[in-house]
């Protein structure tokens, strides 16, 4: 995908294939590509997560909230959600997207990065692919089963990298995109 990142997620929902490296067919999802929630704050998406799922997710979002402090939480596309851009695709309208984005699967967690490698113009989540060999990592996607299978200090690195970064498509500063040393 390109500058049309949330465009081309909207065009390709039911399409995305599975990953295959955590024991998954490669088969098209059916259905909407992101699920839906009726939470309406992160507090409440992560409560009615299911142990040991929920456990997991509110460390991977307390620490989300300590490498990038200036994102703000909210829910977007079924997911929690840190940060917020404006992005126009090539053709058709422009929407707004997050900086990073956190969902729990059925069979993994995803946590999303929407940020390219200002150096290499590269997606940044892919760039990481050597540094988190037990994650399945696509173009912005970083799949696991488990958290603590990941180097911790590398999935800092890439969270604060994707706060400080310019995201994808991105028409205007984003505000809460500035990064923060802490």
């Amino acid at each position: 995908m390109s500058a049309e990142f949330g465009a081309a997620l909207a065009e390709k929902a039911g399409t995305c294939p599975r990953p295959n490296s955590l024991g998954l067919t490669a088969q098209p999802i059916i259905g909407p590509m992101f699920k839906s929630t009726d939470a309406q704050t992160p507090d409440e998406y992560i409560e009615r997560l299911d142990e040991p799922r929920r456990t997991e997710i509110r460390r991977l979002h307390e620490l989300i909230r300590r490498s990038a402090p200036t994102l703000e939480p909210h829910l977007a596309s079924g997911m929690l959600a840190y940060g917020r851009y404006q992005y126009r695709p090539k053709s058709g309208p422009g929407g707004e997207w997050m900086n990073i984005a956190l969902a729990s699967n059925k069979r993994y967690i995803s946590l999303y990065i929407m940020a390219t490698d200002p150096a290499g113009g590269r997606y940044l989540a892919e760039t990481y692919k050597d540094r988190l060999p037990t994650a399945d990592i696509g173009k912005s996607c970083v799949r696991f089963k488990n958290a603590d299978d990941l180097d911790q200090a590398a999935l800092k690195q890439l969270i604060r990298e994707g706060a400080s970064f310019k995201p994808i498509g991105e028409v205007s500063p984003s505000p809460s995109a500035s990064s923060d040393p802490a």
